[in-house]
């Protein structure tokens, strides 16, 4: 991105009643520990910690070059 821009970016972790636990990244739904019927996420976290990486690297990236393409 240009000097001085800067793009909001939200990332929910929300835990919810009954085990379940969900993050969100901008609205959209990453994942769901009840969909997926884990017992045991913590595995997990660390496939989700680098698919919620590559998404905000992607972000960034896509932001840069519509800054590039905009100027």
């Amino acid at each position: 991105m240009a000097d001085g821009e800067v793009r909001k970016t939200s990332i929910a972790l929300t835990p919810v009643a009954e085990g379940r636990f969900e993050v969100y990244l901008d609205g959209e739904k990453v994942y769901d520990r009840k969909e997926l019927k884990e017992e045991d996420f913590v595995p997990t976290l660390k496939i989700l910690r680098n698919k919620v990486g590559l998404q905000l690297k992607d972000l960034h990236e896509a932001a840069e070059q519509a800054a590039v393409v905009a100027s």
